[in-house]
């Protein structure tokens, strides 16, 4: 459950977006939260040679400016485009704040979502403090699989997913080739089983 079930539907708008659209842009200002209700998102940075670098895959089921829009500094730090046919739900911070004074339900609900991404923060930071391939793969590998209780995955392209881990894809690809041959996971493009946890936790 998401705090948008907590809001009627004429209080919030709903927006639908083709690959490769821009939702927001890197400078803009965040004035409202959204949530990807179905799709996919790439959040990217230009680097100083004006190439494009993923910071962050969005998910369904994940938020936009959860934790930005209530900030003094509410400047959208990278540039976010559906990677996918995506539908947002998206509210303004002021009604947001209204509704939230007249129902307790979803004062608590945003109040978690806030906490949970919190600690979805300090996990991409532990996950980037990982000094080896094998072992950021292994931890990002994880982390998905607890997150959604499922042992078999779907994850970003392989490209996407060196630009999220911070390494280089015929480096990550050929670690992945590894953990394959050690019979830890099975990989098929994007679909990873992973065979053996305990070698995987042990791998980070």
């Amino acid at each position: 459950m998401n705090f948008f079930d907590y809001i009627n539907k004429k209080d919030y708008k709903i927006k639908k977006f083709n690959n490769g659209e821009v939702i927001y842009k890197n400078n803009d200002v965040c004035s409202v939260i959204s949530y990807i209700e179905s799709g996919e998102v790439k959040a990217t940075t230009a680097m100083p040679n004006n190439e494009e670098k993923i910071v962050r895959d969005i998910k369904s089921g994940e938020y936009i400016g959860l934790n930005l829009v209530f900030s003094s500094n509410n400047i959208y730090r990278a540039t976010f485009t559906s990677t996918s046919e995506t539908t947002i739900y998206e509210i303004d911070k002021d009604l947001l704040i209204n509704l939230m004074s007249k129902d307790q339900r979803l004062l608590k609900t945003l109040l978690t979502e806030l906490s949970d991404s919190a600690i979805k923060q300090f996990d991409y930071l532990a996950l980037i403090n990982k000094k080896t391939i094998r072992a950021r793969f292994c931890y990002y590998l994880y982390k998905e699989a607890k997150r959604s209780n499922l042992t078999e995955l779907n994850l970003p392209n392989k490209t996407m997913l060196s630009s999220i881990l911070q390494i280089e894809r015929p480096s990550l690809g050929l670690e992945i080739k590894k953990l394959c041959d050690e019979g830890i996971i099975e990989n098929k493009n994007k679909h990873y089983k992973i065979l053996d946890m305990d070698k995987l936790t042990k791998s980070f």
